[in-house]
């Protein structure tokens, strides 16, 4: 999971893959504020600006990869 977020690298190994979640995390850079939370099978990386990364790692397995991403709206944009 932090191979992911962090240098874009798949399991897969193939070049149009495993590009997401370093999108998902340079958006998050780029702004200053929100959170990624990642929970994948047994293990959870969070990442957020101020903190950096935080890893989890979990005695029971979720069975799939959920992908939590909280990114605080500005008002006062267009109307």
């Amino acid at each position: 999971i932090f191979g992911a977020m962090e240098y874009a690298r798949t399991r897969t190994r193939k070049p149009q893959q495993g590009k997401g979640l370093m999108d998902l995390r340079k958006i998050i850079d780029q702004e200053g504020r929100g959170k990624l939370h990642v929970f994948s099978n047994r293990g959870c990386v969070i990442y957020d600006p101020v903190n950096g990364y935080s890893l989890f790692n979990y005695k029971n397995s979720i069975f799939g990869t959920l992908i939590v991403w909280s990114f605080p709206l500005v008002s006062g944009g267009a109307k």
